[in-house]
């Protein structure tokens, strides 16, 4: 959030703020989008590796959940409203995601080593499934999060 004596410098801030992001978010669409559309040059293309999937999944809701805190915080800050109890929900939805960086690089230097170790190898089948349980274990706890947060009665949004 952006505070000025001047609103249309608090506008224009704003504004350019949502211009980065539509070039950070645009990235991420196109490089998941050519994950997913990614075929062999011959042969059959093979399937999408687990560690793979699981940075793709944690990812979407990575930014998900930081796209909602962004467009709370403008709506807070444009029309004057506290929306105290939908900051509340999104922080500590946000909280939740403070694992997600690390799962990521997690995942992926496992699946680099275990393809350093074996040509073309995959990591073991017990890690590429913690893998998949915790990307779903973070998943779970953003959706409690959320779901807590609007069955807890106390503040409301005006």
């Amino acid at each position: 959030m952006y505070k000025s004596n001047n609103k249309n410098v608090e506008i224009g801030l704003t504004l350019a703020r949502y211009a980065l992001l539509l070039g950070v978010y645009g990235g991420v669409v196109v490089v998941a989008m050519a994950i997913f559309a990614m075929k062999a040059a011959e042969g059959e293309t093979p399937s999408m590796p687990v560690a793979t999937m699981c940075i793709v999944n944690l990812s979407v809701q990575y930014f998900a959940v930081f796209l909602l805190l962004i467009i709370i915080q403008t709506v807070r800050q444009f029309s004057g409203l506290p929306l105290t109890k939908s900051m509340q929900i999104i922080q500590s939805t946000v909280f939740s995601c403070k694992f997600i960086p690390a799962l990521s690089v997690l995942f992926l230097a496992s699946r680099m080593r275990s393809q350093e170790v074996v040509a073309g190898g995959a990591p073991q089948g017990w890690a590429q499934d913690a893998m998949v349980l915790a990307s779903g274990a973070v998943a779970l706890q953003a959706i409690t999060a959320i779901i807590s947060g609007l069955l807890t009665p106390g503040a409301h949004d005006n």
